[in-house]
């Protein structure tokens, strides 16, 4: 009895379809749309550049102008920071790939940029209400100074000039923390609308400083898993996250001085939210497969590596 026709491998049968230019309109575009990148709902840090902060006369127009109250106002100008690539492979592919990507640019208020890494991307702008401002240490007297807080501060506090800065959560490298504290507590006070303020660890040979110039904030995780938050019905900051001693001790002890003088400000001022910590990147990546004789030698059992110590110690 002869074999029937030999039956070929799954591993060896073409996957491409061939047949996707007959489908209906309406079909393809959907397909387009979910080949679409998703734009990534987490916020990110992004890293603020001299020459953002901008005198305005207020007026009629505008929602923060009070007949009686400042007619002139200092502005924190966050559209102009860089923006964060997104990149979109089949914008090219066809016209009707296009047109559905264009639609969906407009949708998220991209812009384009033709030229990143040879591919097309389009640019996504700074949202205040997610996003959070790291001020690298070079520029943090251009930053404070910039907002008028050291020569403008006290007219700030009289109905003449009015702070709009427009941030709500601030970012610092913990050298320039431990160097300009007053000047943190008065910004922390002054900008009204933070709700957040993080000290990163970049001293360390092991982290890059460019790696928080563009980095999503879920990937900056509390030291000891330690933040302080403010109630203002119980007048007072409260721990949140292990209360045993850690690697950022003495850090934190500052940042907890830095809390015990705001309270006042804040319960005077209502502040209704605000978090501090300190923090560091914990890539949410898989581990690679390391031994005991391939961790850094400054590693002791118990001790939590992020992958760029794994990475940067070999480099």
């Amino acid at each position: 009895m002869s074999a029937g026709p030999a039956t070929e491998p799954a591993s060896s049968r073409s996957t491409a379809f061939h047949h996707f230019k007959e489908l209906p309109t309406e079909l393809r575009c959907l397909i387009w749309t979910h080949a679409l990148p998703a734009i990534d709902p987490e916020p990110h840090t992004f890293s603020y550049r001299p020459g953002l902060w901008r005198k305005k006369h207020l007026t009629a127009a505008d929602g923060a102008c009070n007949p009686d109250g400042p007619l002139e106002c200092v502005m924190f100008d966050y559209q102009m920071l860089k923006r964060r690539p997104v990149e979109v492979e089949i914008a090219d592919i066809s016209r009707e790939a296009r047109q559905v990507t264009l639609l969906w640019v407009r949708k998220h208020g991209l812009e384009l940029c033709p030229t990143y890494n040879g591919r097309k991307a389009f640019l996504k702008s700074f949202d205040p209400e997610i996003d959070g401002l790291f001020v690298e240490t070079s520029l943090w007297d251009e930053f404070f100074k910039g907002s008028e807080l050291l020569h403008g501060g006290p007219d700030i506090r009289e109905p003449r000039i009015l702070l709009l800065p427009y941030i709500t959560r601030l970012f610092v490298a913990d050298e320039l923390f431990e160097q300009a504290i007053d000047e943190f507590i008065t910004a922390l006070t002054y900008f009204h609308t933070l709700t957040a303020f993080y000290v990163l660890l970049t001293r360390s040979r092991y982290i890059p400083r460019g790696m928080f110039r563009m980095l999503r904030l879920s990937d900056l995780i509390p030291i000891e898993g330690r933040r302080l938050t403010w109630h203002l019905e119980h007048e007072e900051f409260r721990l949140h996250g292990s209360e045993e001693s850690g690697s950022d001790d003495d850090l934190f002890a500052i940042l907890s001085s830095v809390a015990d003088k705001l309270t006042a400000k804040f319960i005077e001022g209502r502040k209704q939210k605000f978090e501090m910590a300190t923090a560091m990147p914990y890539r949410h990546v898989p581990y690679p497969q390391v031994t005991y004789t391939d961790m850094p030698s400054w590693w002791k059992p118990g001790m939590k590596l992020t992958i760029y110590d794994l990475v940067m110690d070999n480099c």
